[in-house]
């Protein structure tokens, strides 16, 4: 009994999880349109997945109560589930741009597995840009 309880709640989270990442992306698609990653400030991205989880866990739950005939949960008990979606939710928005960031500075071409980890990551990255200023050509004209 413990293991299909424990699968249904993990089956509850995981559509809770997968609505409020529709609607966290969905925010991201109309609000950061057209914008690089690098212009896109970690700690805003991270108050829009705290705010996100904050409201939309609790909003979820409301609603999945109350279209299952249970009516609504006393807001204090979804509220205390709120603060917890929104730690999760910053936490894991911060996350995410740092690894899609990071995904970007990646040399293009190159096989991910080449790499044996982030030091040598960084040295080529650094070597690469390095080698674009020396083959830029200064400013300055020559006469």
């Amino acid at each position: 009994m413990s293991l299909v309880a424990g699968l249904a709640w993990g089956v509850r989270f995981g559509i809770a999880g997968a609505v409020i990442g529709t609607l966290f992306s969905t925010i991201i698609l109309l609000g950061y349109r057209g914008r690089r990653l690098a212009d896109i400030s970690p700690w805003r991205f991270a108050l829009l997945g705290a705010v996100v989880g904050g409201v939309g866990v609790p909003l979820f739950l409301q609603m999945m109560n109350v279209l299952s005939g249970d009516g609504t949960i006393p807001w204090g008990l979804v509220w205390d589930d709120g603060i917890w979606a929104s730690a999760f939710g910053a936490a894991v928005a911060t996350g995410s741009i740092l690894m899609a960031r990071h995904a970007e500075a990646l040399p293009r071409g190159r096989d991910p597995g080449q790499f044996k980890g982030l030091n040598d990551l960084d040295a080529e990255i650094r070597a690469e840009e390095r080698e674009t200023q020396i083959s830029r050509p200064s400013g300055a004209t020559q006469k």
